[in-house]
């Protein structure tokens, strides 16, 4: 009983030193320089962005690009804010799995398991107080790149459709603009999607990867709880649970702006019908004719397939 309460100790003591070994790694490397260039990064990324705006753009001249070179800076300082915390920690959920899987290597027991539950619950709700921190900033952040795309988007189409791709400088200006932001939603939501996996995934496939035959019953409950728990407390990255940022987050707006851009189409497309009196006045309205199939795009087509049916169950009441 004594030799193995020592061999416990001694077993112990090698543990804590190894996590202090480790503990090293979770220093952010060159944080410092890391800074410096990308302040410098989103500083000229501004001014060459406004420049080529004020190049392209009809009316933008360079006296009106002054009044903006704050306000790209800080959407772009933005963006490198969110990068940095989510390298960060991406960067200690490294370091813990690296420990992790290095331990159970050699003692796989109760206690590892239990301790790094632990820890690995608090680096996930780290990861969630990221988001419910910052919620009103990226939230306000989202909402001006997702309009400033539509917008631009809508310009530029409306262009080709009108002229043609003649890459005019009108064109040009709101194809930048719309890549500009575009990159920038794809960097702030890529950093919280990759810092995500990067918590669940390696843990997860080191438990996974335990024979739990090769250990003992306390053991395997532990590792049964570290398995439940990741499933019940995923590490996602929530603006107060308004949105939950990851690369879904991307698909949903490029779908809302398609849909937006389809709806605007139908609308600027369906042909008004003139109603005679003697029809308002026999129950009411029938409903409005739609426009030529030729002049709809796909999703007014559904539309047309919802008017049918509306139209065939109004005549069909009528006639009853």
């Amino acid at each position: 009983m004594t030799s193995q309460s020592q061999f416990d100790k001694k077993r112990l003591k090698e543990i804590r030193l190894a996590l202090c070994m480790y503990s090293k790694n979770l220093e952010f490397p060159h944080l410092s320089t890391l800074i410096v260039v990308i302040s410098i990064g989103c500083l000229l990324l501004a001014v060459g962005f406004l420049l080529a705006l004020s190049a392209l753009l009809d009316g933008f001249t360079m006296y009106h690009t002054t009044a903006y070179y704050h306000i790209i800076t800080m959407i772009n300082m933005n963006c490198a804010l969110w990068y940095i915390n989510c390298r960060a920690i991406g960067n200690a959920s490294t370091a813990v799995a690296d420990s992790f899987q290095k331990d159970i290597d050699k003692y796989c027991t109760a206690y590892i398991v239990a301790h790094y539950r632990i820890l690995w619950l608090e680096l996930s709700e780290l990861l969630q107080k990221l988001g419910n921190a910052y919620a009103r900033t990226y939230s306000t952040y989202s909402l001006f790149m997702i309009t400033n795309i539509t917008i631009a988007v809508y310009g530029f189409t409306s262009e080709v459709i009108d002229h043609g791709i003649t890459f005019s400088f009108k064109e040009m200006g709101l194809l930048v603009d719309t890549v500009y932001c575009s990159v920038l939603l794809f960097v702030f939501c890529d950093c919280s999607h990759q810092t995500s996996n990067k918590i669940a995934d390696r843990v997860q496939t080191a438990l996974l990867e335990i024979k739990l035959n090769t250990v003992d019953a306390d053991t395997s409950r532990e590792i049964q709880l570290f398995l439940k728990a990741i499933h019940l407390n995923p590490p996602k990255v929530s603006l107060q649970g308004y949105t939950v940022v990851n690369r879904e987050l991307v698909t949903s707006v490029i779908v809302s702006i398609a849909i937006f851009y389809d709806l605007k189409q139908w609308v600027l497309t369906r042909p008004c019908e003139y109603v005679p009196f003697e029809a308002s006045t026999r129950g009411g309205l029938p409903p409005s004719s739609p426009p030529p199939p030729q002049a709809m795009t796909p999703m007014a087509l559904g539309v047309l397939l919802q008017w049918q049916y509306t139209s065939s169950s109004y005549y069909n009441s009528r006639s009853v």
